[in-house]
């Protein structure tokens, strides 16, 4: 007999429709406590597929590349390694900023955007979302060591260049001012080893400052200390070192403040370049991100001459290609 009513052949438990053409709902017939009861059962516990994460998750690209993601990468692309100091309010981050929002669209000068395996932190630090902190981290830190906020490392584009149509992967650190001032006050360099290995340096100084007779002087003699700091670390080899002079909007330097700029290269033994820069500008004739441009073809190395040709002397001599020099003689 079918659950839930008393009629020999009714299948109105599995089809709802009473064999006698009555309501299934009134039927007299219909065993009602049969056709309501409903069993409970315990569902078996099963375990989840997944774990859910300890940390919450990161997306690939959303950090700056730490130390070895930037020696991976350099060994499989020639790449242009900046180094970067500066102290605090020198105008590094908004640097950084300028260049990546001019980037994004379209407006850098005589540069286009190709690829970027930090794209995400530059579009943090263009918010303004990415905070150092209380205090600024004591150094470069992994990729997996980091819980959310800002961490030192390096941030990476790859713009095409529209006057030679050539690839340049820039690599530009984002520190901290503080590590600067450290490297100023207590000579502490291990945490800006990697300038040893930069084909330039850029040295931020806050342009603000040296257009104030005020702060002229102390701002001189932090960026003459520095200056000598980056000096004495490179020791032997010296890269170009380009003095970027923030806050262009805001009028030229003085004349002697340039010169003495320039004498402060002179003294240390380092070739110099001031290139002033207006990272973000409301100053009539004045473009935000004047200067940016600029910065990046001065920082690219110089190409390479045609090499000379092949001489065409006939020369008895055994093995003549380990004698060929550059001149084109043996």
């Amino acid at each position: 007999m079918p659950a839930g009513c008393q009629t020999e052949g009714c299948t109105v438990g599995d089809t709802g429709i009473c064999v006698l053409d009555n309501d299934p709902g009134t039927c007299e017939f219909r065993n009602r406590d049969e056709a309501t009861q409903i069993e409970s059962v315990e569902p078996e516990y099963v375990r989840p597929v997944l774990e859910a994460p300890q940390e919450k998750p990161t997306l690939w690209g959303s950090l700056p590349l730490d130390l070895d993601e930037l020696r991976d990468l350099m060994a499989l692309r020639r790449c242009l390694l900046i180094g970067v100091v500066g102290t605090p309010a020198a105008g590094k981050t908004a640097a950084l900023v300028s260049m990546y929002l001019l980037l994004s669209h379209g407006n850098l000068e005589g540069y286009q955007f190709a690829d970027s395996k930090s794209l995400m932190a530059f579009e943090e630090i263009s918010q303004g979302a990415r905070r150092w902190g209380e205090s600024p981290p004591d150094e470069m830190t992994a990729r997996t060591e980091t819980s959310g906020g800002r961490v030192a490392g390096f941030l990476h584009a790859r713009m095409r260049s529209l006057s030679d149509d050539s690839l340049i992967d820039l690599l530009v650190p984002d520190l901290p001012g503080e590590w600067s001032d450290t490297l100023i006050d207590s000579n502490r360099t291990d945490r800006l080893d990697f300038v040893r290995s930069a084909d330039v340096v850029w040295l931020f100084v806050n342009g603000s400052e040296l257009r104030q007779p005020a702060l002229r002087m102390h701002t001189l003699n932090r960026t003459k200390l520095l200056l000598r700091r980056v000096a004495d670390m490179l020791d032997v080899r010296k890269p170009p070192i380009k003095i970027v002079v923030s806050h262009a909007d805001a009028g030229d330097l003085p004349e002697q403040t340039v010169q003495k700029l320039n004498k402060m290269g002179e003294d240390v033994g380092v070739d110099l370049e001031i290139i002033d820069i207006a990272s973000f500008s409301d100053a009539d004739g004045k473009k935000p991100g004047s200067g940016i441009s600029k910065l990046i073809d001065a920082s690219r190395p110089v190409p390479l001459g045609q090499p000379p040709e092949w001489p065409t002397d006939t020369i008895e001599a055994d093995r003549f290609a380990l004698r060929y020099t550059e001149a084109g003689k043996p």
